[in-house]
């Protein structure tokens, strides 16, 4: 936690396809963005769909806010999902974004 007192839970997701992850997975995701939102935490996700919108929707479903770090330069394919309070449009594209982190 910072000064401000609000932590950031990072939900790294290599699985993005909402066809891809299992409804235990969308279950666990969205429990996760609830509780987080729930302590005060900010939720940080690739703004996608699958189980980055189902940690989205539980967090702002329990009054949290949402940040999605997105690789488009607007809306497009998806991204970002419905629940994304604060889009962050880097124009990157998903494989740059992932070479730039790892």
């Amino acid at each position: 936690m910072h000064d401000a007192g609000i932590g950031v839970v990072l939900d790294v997701v290599y699985n993005h396809t909402a066809g891809d992850a299992s409804f235990e997975e969308i279950r666990v995701a969205e429990r996760v963005g609830c509780v987080a939102a729930k302590a005060g935490w900010v939720v940080l996700t690739g703004g996608g769909p699958g189980v980055m919108d189902a940690a989205c929707r539980g967090a702002v479903e329990a009054g949290g806010l949402t940040v999605g770090i997105l690789p488009t330069r607007g809306r497009t394919g998806g991204y970002p999902n419905p629940w994304v309070v604060v889009p962050v449009y880097t124009g990157a594209g998903k494989r740059l974004l992932l070479n730039e982190v790892c």
